[in-house]
């Protein structure tokens, strides 16, 4: 089998585009973005984890993983020709068979046990409104806020991910500015 390099995951997905929601079928040329496949099943962990310089690795993965990640994984491409298949930039061809790799600050969770475990220092929320939510998902750091407290932040640092068929935020964790007390 082959192994995934430094900061790598290679991962299996059901398909590139989820183009097929609540029964109906979408156009996924349409806002493209929109539609990628956002989760996979780890196939080969990296060899070796380290932070980069833009974020902080708290967490890990092992083969058989279920993991989310960012959208770019599947969008990006390395070349798109005209009217011709494109050439995905995080696609690997090996015996056959499509993997990808996915760096490991670009994995934003594990699903391990119906509970979400962080990969980097970001937080998992369950939105109530724009500028508030539940922590449904921690890193593996010591935060002023725990898992099920509802915080506050801005909304301008807020991705929002559809996982598992609900909206989520993912929010860097220096980005919480309060946590409701009770």
């Amino acid at each position: 089998m082959i192994q995934a390099a430094e900061n790598y995951v290679l991962t299996a997905i059901e398909k590139k585009h989820q183009d097929i929601v609540n029964g109906l079928f979408i156009d996924t040329t349409w806002e493209p973005e929109e539609h990628v496949t956002l989760e996979g099943i780890v196939i080969s962990p990296p060899a070796r984890v380290k932070s980069d310089y833009h974020r902080t690795i708290t967490g890990n993965v092992k083969e058989g993983d279920k993991i989310f990640f960012s959208y770019s994984i599947v969008f990006d491409k390395a070349l798109q020709p005209k009217e011709d298949t494109p050439v995905y930039k995080n696609m690997v061809l090996y015996e056959g068979e499509e993997y990808w790799k996915v760096e490991m600050g670009e994995i934003f969770c594990v699903i391990s046990g119906g509970a979400y475990k962080m990969v980097t220092s970001n937080v998992l929320i369950e939105p109530i409104d724009e500028e508030s939510g539940t922590v449904i998902g921690m890193p593996n750091i010591k935060l002023s806020c725990n898992m099920r407290d509802v915080v506050c932040f801005e909304p301008k640092f807020v991705q929002k991910y559809k996982i598992l068929g609900k909206e989520h935020y993912i929010l860097p964790s220096r980005r919480i500015i309060a946590k409701q007390w009770t």
